[in-house]
């Protein structure tokens, strides 16, 4: 049996935006509610003079203050992602509103120092001196700690006189390892897996990079022949100040005010790659379950699955969704967590195609196809059969079934309707029943061990409430009611 797949949360004109995957070509001009067109630097003044205009056009928004901030942030760098994240609650805090878009390390530094953007999302401070028009919100955000890396069993520990006598790499545009390497010879990559890479194919002997950002590469990484090992002591540590141009300079004390509200009641910090519309319920449920129990926290979204569940179990707070099994499936990665035995989601998995339907009857009923899937959901890693593509995320996969180089594509319905509906392919149909459902739940960490039960309880008391299920409704209500 089949059946269209048909979004039931959208109609004809309207398209699903997806909170915190926004890109240079997504970032929205609040007044006039049209996307901002894809641009390159020469572009960018054109398009915020565009914005400001539109601000003028609605003096009654400009008098009330709805501007709405964009900020630049670095994308290669998972470090800058985090930071963004803690300039996100910041602004939340302080009743302003705000849209990040990506830039090159340098070329963000350039923007929000031309006025272009209206800041860096963070930077330490050693950067005042070479920008001199950018602003220091003086509260700190995060600390950043720099490391060096290698293969080489014969290098044990950190020492400066290194630099001089091996291979050096680093990322492009990071400004502590620009400092230190100055003067010196090194290779410089575009992004920390491609800085991991020249590691792993011996075109350098050390590799400096940001702890955050390093750690996570090396934790997806399970082909080296060598493994990579992070030196001892630290290379760098300092704290990271956001940045604002100094047109902006009115604002620098609410957000001082936010930031330090933060850090004397830090959130939890939950990681999780389910793409949206999961995130956004899993996040809006899981909010709100703190919220009663007289707690804050954040969803981070990492682009990845694994690279959630390696997060979540050594510098996080927890894994905001994943199946009740996960534990026996991945019993290192969670060692360090623990399950909230209340389910936060219900995961319901369909098969698509474009061939001719077929009956559903279990795993091995796409034995002998080409099944495609995404990488990091590890029940559909564990027990598709057949030839399997597995990618990131779930636009290339629709778009491969598209053109016939799959035979199938399994995916949450929710998440395949939006996508279907956002690629406008209308002629993938949905093959019913459903390939699985189970329920998520939270993982958190043992830290946290006396807040287990008492998530439990708060999710338990919003499904007999209805705010769990109202949550979804108006997530999805939303998201459907928004143009692209």
């Amino acid at each position: 049996m089949s059946s269209r797949s048909t979004p039931s949360f959208c109609h004809p004109g309207y398209r699903y935006f997806p909170s915190g995957q926004k890109t240079v070509a997504s970032v929205r001009a609040t007044a006039n509610n049209k996307l901002l067109p894809s641009f390159n630097a020469p572009i960018l003044k054109v398009m915020l003079i565009i914005l400001t205009l539109a601000l003028q056009c609605h003096p009654r928004d400009a008098l009330a203050g709805d501007k709405t901030y964009i900020l630049s942030y670095s994308p290669v760098s998972l470090f800058h992602e985090l930071v963004r994240d803690r300039v996100k609650e910041a602004y939340q805090r302080a009743g302003l509103d705000v849209q990040f878009i990506p830039l090159p390390n340098k070329r963000s530094l350039l923007s929000a120092d031309n006025g272009d953007v209206d800041g860096d999302v963070g930077r330490i401070a050693s950067i005042e001196s070479s920008f001199p028009n950018l602003r220091r919100v003086d509260a700190k955000l995060i600390d950043l700690h720099g490391a060096a890396y290698t293969t080489r069993t014969e290098i044990r520990s950190y020492d400066k006189g290194l630099l001089d006598h091996y291979r050096i790499g680093y990322v492009l545009g990071v400004r502590w390892a620009e400092d230190l390497m100055k003067g010196r010879e090194a290779t410089k990559a575009r992004d920390y897996k491609g800085l991991f890479d020249l590691l792993k194919e011996n075109r350098v002997d050390i590799v400096l990079a940001t702890t955050a950002s390093a750690d996570a590469v090396i934790k997806q990484n399970t082909t080296s022949d060598l493994p990579i090992r992070k030196l001892a002591p630290l290379i760098f540590s300092e704290p990271i100040y956001h940045y604002l141009n100094k047109k902006n300079s009115a604002i620098i004390p609410r957000l001082e005010q936010a930031i330090r509200e933060i850090n004397r009641h830090p959130p939890l910090i939950f990681y999780t790659g389910a793409p949206s519309p999961q995130r956004d319920i899993v996040q809006a449920r899981l909010r709100e379950a703190c919220r009663r129990i007289d707690q804050t926290c954040e969803v981070r979204f990492t682009g990845s699955s694994q690279r959630a569940l390696v997060l979540a179990g050594n510098q996080g707070d927890g894994d905001a969704f994943r199946i009740g099994t996960i534990k026996t499936m991945e019993p290192k990665a969670t060692d360090n967590l623990l399950l909230v035995p209340e389910s936060i989601l219900q995961v319901q998995f369909n098969v698509y195609t474009t061939g001719a339907p077929f009956p559903v009857n279990g795993w091995e009923s796409l034995a002998g196809l080409r099944n495609g899937l995404r990488v990091g959901v590890k029940i559909l890693e564990q027990k598709i059969p057949g030839n399997r593509t597995i990618l990131p995320d779930s636009d290339r996969l629709f778009k491969m079934l598209a053109e016939n180089r799959l035979d199938t594509v399994v995916e949450h319905g929710d998440v395949a309707e939006y996508t279907l509906y956002k690629l406008r392919l209308p002629n993938i149909r949905k093959l019913v029943p459903p390939l699985a459902s189970f329920p998520g739940y939270v993982l958190i960490q043992k830290k946290h061990h006396q807040l287990v039960q008492p998530l439990a309880d708060s999710l338990a008391a919003m499904k007999a409430d209805g705010s769990f299920d109202r949550l979804k409704t108006e997530i999805l209500n939303r998201y459907s009611s928004q143009t692209w």
